[in-house]
């Protein structure tokens, strides 16, 4: 991630900065509200200008305490911190100012900026090329720049890339002539989802992978708002031994539909997003308390029904009381028998390295190929150890079977009868496979197909 320019978005409260994110990223990554202080965390994404490629971060808006209307809310100075970590990182800076006039939150952040010297551009986010001399008084380039307007859009790209050019000339990155844009950056990495209810530990398991203070940890329910995707370039020892180009995706904690208020309908809506798009789950469950809730079930039998990888992950080993664990071991051998389970203290990193290991393994496994030959034989062996049932004196029969498609795993079944198969059998044959192939964490998915051959008996 460092071999690029980054540029970091900032500013005041409903200035415009996720909306100027998604429309310089082309994606609908940075959830926008017009709620003050709705982002939070820093969101990081890829923009392209002709040949060049560079990285834009989207912060939460910098705001004392004193400014703060709600103060219910978290402690600004926590959201402060990850934006001023993201201004540190990067190479240019986006100053998104929205009113006619400069504001007290306006000078305080320039204030706030100034010490770090970074190149900064201000955008006055309007309709009008009208602008106070008071603007200019700051000493940095202004443009306006309407960002709902994809002509504007265009014109700050334009506007940029004399800087982007110049940050790689000073980095010696490339040679001009022979920089290529890699357009599959995201798509070549693998994705891994963290997913679980409120306050289970997402984020602190994230910092702890990252070794930095990377996301918000707070117990408050509902820190985390939007599904912030973080590649991975500063792993600890741990994480590089088993990967090297994973990117990791916290998402808000899932809520009950009876407690989930209408501002957190899309919010929600982003974290069951995040579950289709990724390649593996780690399913976080708060172990010092109920196991399993409903909530926890139904998102875990979503994520099944997704074909998606899925490892359980027990957090706050710390907490459990031993005689728990045998406890909870049992009862997600009963209710989720083929999926692997983990204890960890995000908190304190313990069973870290288990984890990655484990996901290292299902992750080769998502890879594998399966020869049709061995799929036969442990059809014929589970159709020997438990034959398929009678039907109008005519016994089902299973023929053959074959890979429909991986990703999700769909295994396909033809025979005569197929389609009365009761779904006690059903569960039978798949059970026979998960054990057979050792897929643990992998949804298998059985399609049944009758025969068309009037030959085949």
């Amino acid at each position: 991630m460092l071999n690029y320019p980054i540029v970091t978005i900032i500013g005041s409260p409903n200035s415009g900065k996720s909306t100027l994110y998604n429309l310089l990223t082309k994606t609908n990554k940075a959830l926008v509200n017009n709620i003050p202080g709705f982002t939070r965390d820093r969101n990081y994404g890829y923009v392209k200008i002709h040949k060049y490629q560079f990285i834009c971060i989207d912060t939460g808006s910098i705001i004392s305490d004193n400014n703060a209307k709600n103060k219910i809310e978290l402690n600004n100075s926590l959201v402060n911190k990850q934006t001023f970590k993201a201004i540190k990182e990067s190479d240019l800076i986006l100053f998104i100012i929205k009113g006619l006039y400069l504001t007290n939150i306006d000078y305080e952040i320039i204030d706030k900026i100034r010490p770090y010297k970074k190149n900064i551009i201000i955008i006055l986010n309007r309709n009008n090329n009208y602008c106070e001399k008071e603007f200019y008084s700051l000493g940095y380039k202004i443009y306006n720049i309407n960002i709902i307007d994809v002509h504007h859009i265009n014109k700050l790209l334009l506007l940029l890339l004399p800087y982007i050019k110049n940050i790689f000339r000073k980095k010696n990155l490339i040679k001009i002539k022979n920089f290529k844009y890699n357009n599959s950056i995201e798509n070549n990495s693998i994705k891994l989802a963290i997913i679980g209810t409120p306050n289970a530990g997402k984020s602190t398991l994230i910092n702890n992978i990252l070794e930095e203070d990377r996301m918000i940890v707070n117990n408050i329910a509902g820190t985390t708002r939007d599904s912030i995707f973080i590649p991975i370039e500063n792993m600890n020892k741990i994480t590089k031994k088993y990967f090297n180009n994973l990117i990791l995706i916290d998402t808000a904690g899932i809520k009950k539909k009876n407690k989930i208020k209408n501002i957190e309908k899309n919010i929600i809506k982003d974290s069951f997003l995040s579950i289709k798009k990724s390649k593996i789950i780690l399913f976080i469950i708060d172990g010092s308390k109920e196991i399993f809730s409903h909530q926890d079930m139904s998102i875990i039998n979503y994520i099944i029904n997704q074909g998606k990888p899925i490892i359980l992950v027990i957090n706050k080993y710390d907490k459990i009381q031993f005689k728990n664990i045998k406890q909870i071991k049992e009862i997600i051998k009963v209710k989720f028998p083929f999926i692997p389970m983990i204890f960890i203290s995000a908190k304190y990193g313990l069973g870290l390295k288990k984890l990655f290991k484990l996901l290292f393994k299902i992750y080769n496994l998502t890879n594998q190929k399966i020869n049709t030959s061995k799929l036969m034989k442990i059809m014929y062996l589970a159709i020997n150890n438990f034959p398929p049932p009678m039907i109008n004196n005519h016994r089902i029969k299973l023929k053959y079977i074959h890979v429909g498609k991986y990703n999700p795993l769909t295994l396909i079944i033809h025979g005569n009868q197929v389609k009365k198969l009761e779904n006690n059998y059903k569960r039978y044959l798949s059970n026979f496979l998960y054990k057979k192939l050792n897929f643990f964490g992998i949804p298998i998915f059985l399609k049944f197909k009758e025969n068309k051959n009037p030959y085949i008996t």
